[in-house]
């Protein structure tokens, strides 16, 4: 049975690996005519491939080229989308207020 340190291992090894050939699959989308495949499997890859910051940045800088956007605009995948500070059905209305003419009086 492995252990914990070999599991670990054996993932920092699969993630890169992934990341190479999902960068090969890209490349092939891209020169296919589907640039958004291509963008995605770019960020997979950039994802896949965090721990090596050489691998990582080149895949973000290839996802930037063909999003047209800045890579702080693409969260990770595995964050959910920022819940609401509070429903509409929750929040209290906000009471009309009489208008104060004397302070506008000249």
């Amino acid at each position: 049975m492995a252990t914990r340190m070999e599991l670990r291992w054996c993932l920092k090894i699969a993630g890169p690996v992934l990341a190479v050939r999902l960068g090969w699959a890209a490349q092939r989308d891209e020169e296919d005519g589907r640039p958004f495949t291509a963008a995605m499997e770019w960020r997979k890859a950039a994802e896949l491939s965090a721990h090596i910051n050489y691998v990582a940045e080149r895949c973000w800088r290839e996802w930037e080229r063909i999003m047209n956007l800045p890579r702080r605009l693409a969260n990770p995948i595995w964050i959910a989308a920022p819940a609401p500070i509070c429903h509409l059905d929750m929040a209290p209305l906000p009471q009309p207020q009489e208008f104060n003419h004397a302070l506008f009086a000249a």
